[in-house]
């Protein structure tokens, strides 16, 4: 971020200018700050542009578009004004450099951070396609790197980016795009540019990101595009498959390009290979009669042991959806390595019941639904975007929001597999608000499904069966996570980069008890009994870093009693039926972090993929599962 110049605005419309963070073709960008203290990237149009009615209305579709790109991929978009004098648009700040900073400072990449980056920026590709987007000016500065992480690319800069049956808006023989990295359809001003465009740009992306240059090195704009039209890319040292990779992508004519969704399955199959190889090589150890450690305290790593069976619960034949089953927790943890199920899918959200596993499939929003041995029960198309699972403590319904507007809640009869309801939550407010997914839990009676809804930063209770909204309460800031317990539910309210709050609530009807300081950057919020457990990341943009870790809460008023410093920023936080063992999963770590609660203390780490997106714990404690890809790894407890 650099000081402001004479010229640059005080306020852009409700938001207070601190400082620029850059300039690009289509305008500048601030870091602001909302009435409510919300850090946010503020983009504000170029006056010429500004002039232009054409590029006003193409604006307004293009604002409207990129919110139905998850955010996980991209910056959210908060608020805009197509119709201001200078045309601006507020997004989600995200806290980290862009690719092309990152490099120019620490160097290219290669290993497993360009292997991340190529992946996590063809599910980028991907996820603009499903929403009908085509970037058009995708490059090293428009890719951020979350919390200065290569695995968590994020897609920014959607000021020419349009829904793809939009793409003849544009005239004629207008260059749009920046000539390194603009595909040779747009060089030549053809108007019928679509997705293949951004493959070709991503594959002058990695090109950078493993050599420092662009595959098309010239002194001029005019050179640049001679050669991008009749020479060859220079890939430099750029690395197998990468290379490959980017070879593809840069193929003059677009039909000679793949795809994001090949790409993606292509980049992802090394890892996969890299798990079976792994566990393979352990296998070979054991034969050996090498000996090996399971956890069992003492903050031992544990190693995985070689067994393909999957040591499932068992599921009580007389409840619909396979409810939780009465069992005895484990005394020690799930850590044992198990089975892989693939699911034909890439997996988003899990929960698991008593012999059931549900996953989301990320890109189509259905839920798909395993027994335990891992085979497909069935299928059931829920919706688009789903951001949390929940099941009723019975078994017998299944909830998901869905991160729409507004908020949608969904309830499954897990007996028939069918969506028994939806509800529409807040239904008064608008997208502007949306800067991080929706969350829910059941209470442990099963009495109410409680919702934090970041859209109208609201906390609200619904009746399960009717789906009636039966209570509400308008929170401070925006919520990021949410426990209950008994009697009690804790938000966490707060947005990425700034520090967190604890709400604690009272059921039934949601009436504030304490509101407690909280932590830099909350991630994850996990309960039992009277404690609850806070990941935080310690990252902030406007104060002295915290470390990382999580902090241990009382559930009465959500005051910090201890803090576990020695654990990475857990995205996912799940407790073990009777509170034992807490799993706390770290994906950029590559981690699952197991934690005794009773100290608290570490017991010990699983080994994970980094590209694991959550996990879940049986009913009976004996079944940990971690969705990875188009997978579900099993880990169990000894017996």
């Amino acid at each position: 971020m650099t000081a402001l110049d004479a010229d640059d605005p005080a306020v852009v419309g409700p938001y207070t200018v601190l400082g620029l963070l850059g300039r690009g073709g289509m305008g500048r960008v601030y870091l602001a700050s909302g009435v409510d203290g919300r850090r946010v990237a503020v983009k504000v149009i170029r006056s010429d542009l500004a002039s232009d009615d054409v590029f006003r209305t193409r604006f307004r579709r293009e604002i409207e578009a990129a919110r139905l790109v998850p955010d996980r991929h991209t910056a959210r978009v908060l608020d805009a004004d197509p119709d201001a004098a200078r045309p601006w648009v507020a997004t989600e700040y995200v806290s980290g450099p862009s690719l092309e900073a990152h490099v120019l400072a620490r160097g290219p990449l290669g290993g497993r951070d360009l292997r991340r980056l190529s992946v996590g920026l063809f599910r980028a590709l991907v996820a603009l396609g499903q929403a009908g987007l085509v970037h058009r000016d995708l490059k090293p500065s428009n890719v951020l790197l979350d919390g200065g992480r290569p695995g968590r690319p994020r897609v920014v800069d959607f000021g020419i980016a349009r829904a793809a049956d939009e793409t003849r808006m544009t005239s004629t023989g207008a260059l749009v795009g920046t000539p390194a990295y603009m595909a040779p359809e747009q060089a030549i001003g053809d108007s019928e540019v679509g997705r293949a465009a951004d493959v070709h740009a991503a594959g002058a992306i990695l090109v950078f990101a493993a050599t420092g240059a662009p595959p098309y090195p010239a002194t001029s704009a005019a050179a640049v595009l001679y050669r991008k039209l009749h020479g060859e890319p220079e890939l430099g040292v750029t690395p197998e498959p990468e290379r490959g990779w980017a070879a593809r992508c840069l193929a003059r004519d677009p039909a000679d390009r793949p795809d994001a969704e090949r790409l993606l399955s292509e980049a992802r199959r090394p890892v996969r290979r890299a798990v079976v190889a792994a566990v393979a090589l352990v296998a070979l150890i054991v034969l050996g009669g090498i000996l090996f450690q399971t956890v069992g305290g003492g903050g031992t790593t544990p190693t995985p042991t070689p067994t393909t069976a999957r040591a499932g619960p068992t599921t009580d034949a007389s409840i619909p959806g396979g409810g939780p089953a009465v069992s005895t927790p484990p005394a020690v943890p799930a850590t044992v390595d198990g089975s892989t199920v693939r699911l034909g899918h890439r997996a988003g959200r899990v929960v698991a019941g008593a012999g059931r596993t549900y996953v989301t499939d990320a890109d189509t929003g259905a839920v798909t639904v395993l027994d335990a041995g891992g085979q497909q029960l069935g299928r059931v198309d829920a919706g688009r975007f789903p951001t949390a699972l929940a099941l009723s403590p019975d078994g017998t319904r299944l909830f998901l929001t869905l991160n729409t507007t507004p908020t949608r809640l969904v309830a499954v009869d897990t007996a028939t597999f069918r969506v028994a309801g939806t509800v529409d939550l807040a239904p008064g407010s608008g997208g502007a608000d949306v800067v991080l997914p929706a969350d829910l839990a059941v209470t442990p009676d099963g009495g109410s499904v409680v919702v934090a809804d970041p859209r109208s930063s609201r906390a609200i209770t619904v009746d399960p069966v009717s789906l009636r909204p039966t209570a509400e309460r308008r929170l401070d800031a925006v919520p990021r996570a949410l426990a209950v317990v008994p009697g009690r539910v804790l938000v966490a309210c707060g947005t990425p980069g700034d520090t967190t709050g604890v709400d604690v609530l009272a059921l039934p009807g949601l009436s504030p008890v304490a509101r407690a300081p909280g932590v830099e950057d909350a991630l994850a919020l996990a309960a039992d009994g009277d404690r609850a457990f806070l990941s935080a990341s310690g990252q902030s943009v406007s104060a002295t870093p915290e470390q990382p870790g999580v902090r241990v809460l009382g559930t009465g008023d959500g005051r910090a009693r201890s803090v576990l410093d020695d654990v990475g920023p857990a995205t996912r936080l799940v407790t073990g039926p009777g509170g034992r063992w807490l799993y706390a999963l770290d994906p950029s770590g590559g981690t699952v972090t197991v934690i005794d609660t009773t100290g608290p203390r570490v017991a010990g780490r699983v080994s994970v993929p980094q590209e694991a997106e959550d996990l879940a714990v049986s009913p009976d404690g004996r079944v940990l599962s971690v969705v990875v890809g188009d997978t579900v790894r099993t880990f169990t407890a000894p017996r």
